[in-house]
């Protein structure tokens, strides 16, 4: 009897005590969520499928419509037209100019507005009824000016060429177009498109600047448009046909007596990517210009055009002027063209610009034939079964390429 009551009085100590360090593990797994990490990514046997079916099916519907900015619950076309004002620093023009300068004509050709819903536009007030079509060469032409006369003063050297070519740059529809939705411009645009067109929004920002005055659009080309400049390649921007023959006589007419081209280094000449340095000399000594390429015509003439470049001072150090000191310059000094390369060049001098087509001096045809007539014979065949990687497993590892398998779409049933 005294043995089985000291048993039985064991078992509940032993049972106490057990759901004791239960309790402090289970205050444990409570306090320390870490403890439970190594369960987080086990799941039921059902639901690797079922996600595996919501993804595909996700994968099948595809992105979700764009939707304009006027569909979200917050959306106040007044307040927003408001803080466009301001934003382009021109707080003082009525808000009904800047509106019809964002209305196109195809805003008014719209189901909902030619039968007069009250709540079609993109505001409840309908403060314009005229579209931006008057203002849009108005506004194009205010560009270009306040573009070529600010070329004109900052590169005085520059051959008119070369200015009508940069303000091109400027002035092209997708830069425009890019400049505007920064602004806002396409959230703003009350049209016809969704989403609105790039030569739409370009036409709306040109609109724009005859909407806000002289006044106001220089400073927002000078402030928006104009900085844009330094992600031009200028070597790029003006592809000359003929550069050396170009430098050759702008330098002759400067007195120089000798032009010519050297080759100052070249590496894997007999590889498939050969690299060539030329250097442009003038009068044997002096040091005109000098570019790399893949081949010794690409090369010379990519040199021609660092010393065009040289010579009109627009180097890679060029400081352009910006802000206030760009503001404050009297553009009207510079409404002259500068000077032609065909009034300083010889008549027999090709002063014409490569087309987008033959811009590409590089032949893809001929690489080939180079390197299989002159390569291929003293390099020989590469060792490409030794590549291991994803797709190209080699003679090293022959492995499975179950891993490879795109999955399939699914149905949970």
């Amino acid at each position: 009897m005294l043995l089985a009551e000291s048993t039985m009085l064991e078992v509940t100590v032993r049972l106490n005590t057990c759901s004791g360090m239960l309790g402090s593990l289970s205050q444990r797994l409570v306090a320390h969520p870490a403890y439970l990490q190594a369960c987080r990514f086990v799941r039921a046997r059902w639901e690797r499928g079922f996600y595996k079916d919501l993804y595909h099916r996700r994968q099948l519907i595809g992105a979700d419509p764009l939707m304009h900015r006027s569909s979200y619950p917050n959306w106040n076309y007044d307040a927003e037209v408001y803080a466009f004002s301001h934003r382009i620093n021109a707080s003082d023009v009525p808000p009904e100019t800047l509106v019809n300068a964002l209305t196109t004509e195809s805003y008014f050709e719209r189901a909902d507005i030619a039968e007069g819903a009250c709540d079609a536009a993109l505001s409840h007030t309908d403060v314009a009824s005229n579209s931006n079509a008057k203002l849009i060469e108005k506004g194009r032409g205010e560009l270009l000016r306040i573009v070529v006369s600010y070329l004109r003063c900052q590169l005085p050297l520059a051959p008119e060429e070369f200015i009508q070519a940069v303000a091109k740059e400027l002035c092209s529809e997708q830069q425009l177009s890019n400049i505007a939705k920064h602004l806002g411009i396409d959230v703003l645009m009350r049209t016809g498109e969704h989403p609105p067109s790039s030569s739409s929004i370009a036409n709306a920002f040109c609109a724009l600047l005859a909407a806000l005055g002289e006044k106001h659009a220089k400073t927002l080309v000078i402030d928006i448009v104009i900085p844009q400049i330094i992600d031009i390649d200028f070597a790029d921007v003006y592809p000359l046909r003929q550069p050396l023959a170009v430098l050759t006589d702008l330098l002759v007419g400067q007195g120089a007596k000798e032009i010519e081209p050297r080759i100052l280094r070249s590496a894997g000449t007999i590889s498939a990517q050969p690299v060539y340095v030329v250097g442009i000399y003038k009068d044997k000594s002096e040091l005109v210009g000098q570019s790399a390429g893949e081949t010794l015509e690409v090369a010379v003439d990519m040199a021609a055009r660092e010393g065009l470049l040289r010579l009109w001072k627009v180097t890679i150090d060029r400081i352009f002027s910006f802000g206030q000191n760009a503001a404050d310059a009297s553009f009207e000094k510079f409404l002259t063209e500068n000077y032609y390369l065909k009034d300083r060049c010889k008549p027999s001098t090709d002063t014409s610009v490569l087309s987008v087509l033959e811009n590409e001096p590089l032949n893809i045809v001929e690489v080939a034939m180079r390197f299989r007539k002159r390569v291929e014979s003293v390099v020989g065949h590469s060792y490409t079964k030794r590549l291991r990687h994803k797709f190209s497993r080699g003679s090293l590892a022959k492995r499975s390429f179950r891993y490879l398998v795109k999955p399939k779409v699914y149905t949970v049933s």
